[in-house]
C-alpha cells in the first residue's frame, strides 16, 4: 500500500505510514467512495428515462403497425374478405360510386357477389388492384379511389363500383321479359328495352311466349362493361323463328299446311315454333276461284330467313304486252289485213271468240276514209293480280286521229283511263287481253 502523504511503500495492513505516520486510507472504502462519487442520475431521473425510451419505442411500434395494417395491399386483402363472405349488407356499406343515378344497397349489388363465388375472379381482381394503374381506373367495374387518410398519416383507398347499362333484345314480338327476377314490357322488335344502371356482375335473364311460360329460356350471363357503357344483350326464345320474305305482297304463310300468318308490306315474321325434322314452309296467295301455291322450302333449325318467288308473271311483263296491244291495233286499223288481224287474234283471250275481236275489228273495218293516222299509247298506272290467273291492270290510253288536211277535218286527240283483264297461262307462259272498258275520263 503506498503512503497518500508521503509516497511510501508501506507494509500491507498497516494502518499507518512508517515514515510520515499519517493514516492510511482502507482501498474498499476508497472504491466505495469513489463508486459514491461517479453515479450521475438518481433514481427518478432512471424511471423518467425509462418511461421516455418506453414511450418511444411503443409509438415506433404501433405506427410500423398501422402502416403495415392501412398500406393497399392489406386494404385491398380486406375488401376482397368482404367479397368472398357475401355479405351484402356489409359490402353495401364500405362501397361507392361517382354514378349518381346509381343506389348501393343490398338488393342491387346482388350481380356483383354472385360473381365474386367465382374464385379466379377474386384472384385476378385483388392482383389488378394491387398492381399497377389499372387498380385505379374506372373503366373497370371495381376500382380503387384514394380518398383522404386514416390519422392524416396513411392514404385510405376507397373500392368504387362502375354500374352499366343495359339495352336487351329477343327475337320474338310480345315476349315477356325478367331481368334477376323483375318483370318488364312485352317484347316489341322494334321497341328495345333498356334497362340501368345496374351493378357488373351475374346477371339473370328470362324469356318466354306467355305466362304459361311456353317457349321458356333463360340465359345467365357475366357483364362488366368498361366505364358504365351500355351493354348490348340478346335472349333468343327457346323455339324457331321464322322471316318469311316475297314479291308478292299479301300471301299466306303455311307451315306443314297449316297458317301461321300473313305478309304485310312483302314480309312477315311468324314464331315461335317448335323445331321439327322434316318441317316444311310455302306460301299461298288465295282467291276467290282458288289458290295460288308456292313451292314447298324445307326449314332448317339454324335458319330463320326465307325468301319465295310467288309471282307468276312480273309488272313489267304486262306493261310491256299491253303496249305491244295497242301497237298492233295502230298497224291493224292502218291496214285491216289477215296477217294483222291474226295479231290481234293472238293477243287476245279465246281468240276470234272473244267479244273484244270483233268489236275492234269492226272499228278498223268502219274507220273515216280521211284517216291517215291513228296512234295509241298506253301508259300503265296501276297492276293487281286479282285470281288465280287474272290480273286487272288501269292504264291511260291517249288516242290521236290524224286525218288529211284537205278533209277539212281537225286532228283528235283523246285521253282515257281503261281497265282491262289480262289472263296468264302457266303452261304456256303467255299473256292474253281478256276484257277492257273504259273507266273514267
Amino acid at each position: 500500500m503506498i503512503c497518500q502523504n508521503c509516497g511510501e511503500q508501506t507494509v500491507q495492513h498497516s494502518t499507518t505510514c512508517a515514515v510520515c505516520s499519517q493514516p492510511l486510507a482502507n482501498k474498499e472504502d476508497e472504491l466505495i467512495e469513489c463508486s459514491q462519487d461517479q453515479q450521475l442520475f438518481s433514481k427518478r431521473q432512471k424511471i423518467k428515462l425509462a418511461i421516455t425510451l418506453g414511450t418511444i419505442l411503443c409509438l415506433a411500434a404501433l405506427y410500423f403497425g398501422l402502416a403495415h395494417y392501412y398500406r393497399i395491399d392489406a386494404q385491398v386483402d380486406r375488401y376482397m374478405q368482404l367479397l368472398e363472405r357475401g355479405d351484402a349488407e356489409e359490402l353495401a356499406d364500405v362501397l361507392d360510386t361517382v354514378n349518381p343515378d346509381f343506389t348501393i344497397n343490398k338488393a342491387n349489388i346482388s350481380p356483383l357477389l354472385q360473381l365474386a363465388e367465382e374464385a379466379h375472379y377474386i384472384n385476378e381482381l385483388a392482383a389488378r388492384l394491387k398492381h399497377g394503374k389499372d387498380g385505379f381506373d374506372q373503366q373497370y367495374e371495381l376500382y380503387l379511389l384514394q380518398s383522404g387518410r386514416f390519422f392524416g398519416l396513411f392514404n385510405r383507398y376507397q373500392l368504387m363500383v362502375t354500374p352499366i347499362y343495359l339495352e336487351v333484345n329477343s327475337d320474338a314480338n310480345g315476349a315477356f321479359l325478367f331481368v334477376n327476377g323483375e318483370s318488364y314490357n312485352q317484347y316489341q322488335t322494334e321497341h328495345q328495352i333498356s334497362i340501368g344502371p345496374v351493378a357488373p356482375g351475374v346477371h339473370l335473364f328470362e324469356v318466354q311466349m306467355d305466362q304459361s311460360g311456353a317457349f321458356y329460356n333463360q340465359e345467365q350471363l357475366t357483364l362488366l362493361g368498361q366505364g358504365g357503357q351500355l351493354v348490348h344483350v340478346f335472349v333468343p326464345i327457346d323455339g324457331i323463328m321464322i322471316r318469311v320474305r316475297s314479291n308478292v305482297e299479301s300471301a299466306e304463310v303455311y307451315l306443314n299446311d297449316d297458317h301461321i300468318g300473313q305478309l304485310t308490306d312483302y314480309e312477315g315474321e311468324f314464331g315461335p315454333f317448335d323445331y321439327q325434322e322434316g318441317s316444311e314452309l310455302s306460301l299461298r296467295k288465295v282467291f276467290p276461284s282458288g289458290s295460288h301455291v308456292s313451292d314447298v322450302v324445307p326449314v332448317s333449325e339454324g335458319s330463320m330467313d326465307y325468301m319465295f318467288d310467288l309471282a307468276q308473271v312480273f309488272d313489267s311483263d304486262i306493261e310491256h304486252f299491253v303496249q305491244a296491244f295497242y301497237f298492233n291495233l295502230e298497224a291493224f286499223s292502218r291496214e285491216p289485213s289477215e296477217a294483222n288481224a291474226a295479231q290481234i287474234e293472238a293477243a287476245l283471250f279465246n281468240g276470234k271468240d272473244n267479244s273484244l275481236y270483233q268489236e275492234l275489228y269492226e272499228q278498223a273495218a268502219s274507220s273515216d276514209p280521211n284517216l291517215k293516222g291513228l296512234y295509241l299509247r298506253s301508259n300503265v298506272e296501276m297492276i293487281e293480280w286479282v285470281d288465280v290467273n287474272t290480273y286487272q291492270v288501269d292504264y291511260q290510253l291517249t288516242r290521236e286521229e290524224i286525218f288529211d288536211h284537205n278533209s277539212g277535218k281537225s286532228d283528235i286527240v283523246d285521253v282515257m283511263t281503261v281497265s282491262g283483264l289480262i289472263n296468264y297461262n302457266p303452261d304456256t307462259e303467255q299473256i292474253k287481253l281478256q276484257a277492257i272498258k273504259e273507266i273514267g275520263d
